[in-house]
């Protein structure tokens, strides 16, 4: 008799191990969200110029059995807890699909989508911009027992250096043979900027000595306080042999001003017309008396201030 008893609790107790869980006919679909292939954690996005795009991996887990439930599901795709200088969307922002058939396992569903994220000027260089992208599924309202549910998932990147320079001479012409000419310069990047000057005569047997000008630092635009500095004036002494006039190439170059690797420049390019500009006549212009050179329209073609400032980016080691 005992023996009979123990066989038949063995044998209850087998069957009881292999048969399948029994499944509650409640709870939820999991969800899951990832960033994909992506793994330059510290990818740097540069202000008003770049897109950066995150791929994002979206993987919903299914209950087996799902019984009755049938119908299409909606899933939605949003950025949440990004900084005030940032812009971020997840398209598309809306998925949809099939419920999938019950099973006797659970099923899993990946979708795909891609973040973009920019940043203004307002964006200080190689700032965290941390963000959360959150993903919510909204399952058939009939038949379904199960209820839908939601995932998020936290990510960051970083804002690049981005120079920007704007120069205004303050003296377009010199009459002085030996002198010194000014050129206004403000900071409108997003980093302190260190200005470094290059002065290139256009006949340098005219000139006994033309020194570098001494390079300014100057604060980002969006520091602006009572104690912020971000604009500065670039003086640049020569001393002309031959009487004139001649003509002096300025070039201001912006750099990070600090030890991060990597980042662009900002040139930009003023001629300065230095000498005897006797015989020339003077109008009225917002910075003063500008004289003028009636008769050598090439001469006055070089000593004007360039149309459109040089822009040059170069990545600089």
């Amino acid at each position: 008799m005992r023996i009979m008893v123990w066989t038949a609790l063995v044998i209850a107790t087998t069957l009881a191990l292999s048969a399948p869980p029994a499944l509650a006919q409640s709870g939820g679909v999991a969800v899951s969200v990832s960033f994909g292939a992506w793994t330059d954690a510290n990818q740097r996005v540069m202000p008003e110029s770049e897109v950066a795009q995150v791929p994002v991996d979206v993987t919903l887990t299914f209950p087996y059995a799902l019984g009755a439930c049938s119908g299409r599901y909606l899933l939605k795709l949003e950025v949440v807890d990004v900084p005030a200088f940032a812009s971020a969307k997840v398209l598309p922002a809306t998925v949809s699909g099939e419920v999938p058939a019950a099973t006797t396992s659970p099923t899993r569903v990946v979708h795909h989508a891609m973040l973009n994220l920019t940043v203004t000027r307002d964006a200080p260089a190689f700032a965290d911009v941390r963000f959360r992208v959150r993903a919510t599924l909204d399952m058939p309202s009939e038949p379904c027992t199960y209820d839908g549910g939601s995932g998020s998932r936290s990510g960051s990147l970083e804002t690049d250096y981005m120079p920007r320079l704007k120069v205004d001479p303050l003296d377009a012409r010199v009459a002085d043979a030996h002198g010194k000419f000014r050129i206004n310069v403000d900071n409108l990047g997003n980093g302190p900027t260190r200005v470094r000057t290059s002065v290139k005569p256009e006949n340098p047997v005219a000139f006994g000595s033309w020194p570098e000008a001494a390079e300014i630092r100057l604060e980002a635009f969006h520091q602006k306080g009572p104690s912020a500095v971000t604009y500065g004036v670039v003086e640049v002494h020569y001393d002309l042999e031959d009487s004139g006039p001649q003509l002096l190439t300025v070039t201001l170059e912006g750099v990070f001003d600090g030890t991060a690797s990597g980042t662009e420049l900002d040139a930009r390019v003023v001629q300065v017309t230095v000498g005897d500009l006797s015989g020339s006549a003077t109008t009225r212009g917002d910075g003063g008396d500008v004289p003028q050179l009636p008769g050598f329209a090439h001469l006055a073609a070089l000593v004007s201030l360039l149309g459109a400032a040089l822009w040059r980016r170069r990545r600089q080691a």
